[in-house]
């Protein structure tokens, strides 16, 4: 199981920001308000690679245990919102490493695929739930596909701004979003539409999932972030709503071991996969290095 690796036994993938800084997250936090603005980095990858996926977990870390921050007027008990978005152009995340996926999967380094399956699914947990009574947003402002996907969805509230789009591709190359999609999304859909978003593997229009009641909140591009401070503001002078959204949030549990196990599943079933399907993974490598940025091609 995931849970059983040792993360010291691949500590080169593991550690903090270097420095003490951030290199793929932008950090802002308003003391008013008790937001917490996590966005990733324009010219950061446009996927989760291993430092991006080390930086957000970093940050979640802290909030959740009351660690300090490298930003100003930062306190961690006066958090009360966490929002994740990202400054990359057009662009919420194009989900996994697809690159990383495929050279570990020709080593046959099951361990390694594993590690990576292990935090991607903790930072998908740790965004949808946390040790204290915070509300987290995603806000997408660009396309998210795969783990970009299940990342928006972790989200209590998910705004998305018209005319963008989200969707699963993997069952396309022999794969299943496997950080916790069917989880997510029987939070807010039964079974059945559950299981056809994620088998479709069709790019749903924002407007459409807003219409399945999977996106939370509807905003006109570029209004984004003011929709949030009125969700804020309407909570604030409605504190039914606000208690009823963080008892919804503890009877609507995501189990850890859930997500482990589904991506253990993702992680066997990518050890399998056959040529073919190689092949159309290395046409969508082609897509997503098209959007990283020159002098990061080989950040993992």
């Amino acid at each position: 199981m995931l849970h059983a690796i040792d993360p010291r036994s691949l500590a080169p993938h593991f550690s903090g920001p270097r420095g003490g800084s951030l290199h793929h997250v932008d950090l802002e936090f308003e003391p008013d308000t008790g937001i917490l603005w996590q966005r990733l980095k324009r010219g950061s990858t446009p996927y989760f690679s291993h430092d991006q996926l080390n930086e957000i977990r970093y940050v979640q870390q802290a909030v959740s245990g009351g660690l300090s921050l490298p930003i100003e007027c930062y306190s961690s008990e006066l958090v009360r919102y966490v929002v994740f978005a990202s400054n990359i152009p057009g662009i919420f995340s194009l989900g996994g490493d697809l690159r990383l996926f495929r050279e570990l999967i020709e080593k046959r380094d099951r361990a390694g695929l594993q590690f990576y399956a292990q935090k991607a699914a903790d930072a998908v947990y740790n965004h949808a739930t946390n040790t204290r009574n915070i509300t987290s947003f995603s806000l997408v402002q660009g396309t998210a596909m795969g783990g970009g996907f299940e990342a928006a969805l972790a989200g209590n509230v998910l705004v998305a701004e018209r005319g963008n789009r989200m969707g699963f591709p993997e069952v396309l190359f022999g794969l299943f979003p496997g950080m916790g999609a069917y989880t997510l999304l029987r939070r807010k859909v039964d079974a059945v539409a559950a299981e056809k978003i994620i088998l479709d593997a069709e790019n749903y229009p924002v407007e459409d999932l807003h219409k399945m009641g999977i996106v939370d909140v509807l905003a006109d591009p570029g209004e984004g972030e003011r929709v949030i401070y009125s969700y804020i503001s309407r909570q604030k002078n409605r504190p039914g709503a606000s208690a009823f959204r963080s008892a919804l949030n503890k009877v609507r549990v995501i189990d850890r071991d859930e997500l482990y196990t589904l991506a253990d599943e993702w992680v066997a079933t990518a050890m399998d996969l056959s040529p073919t399907h190689l092949r159309r993974i290395d046409k969508l490598i082609a897509g997503q290095q098209k959007f990283v940025p020159p002098g990061l091609s080989r950040v993992r």
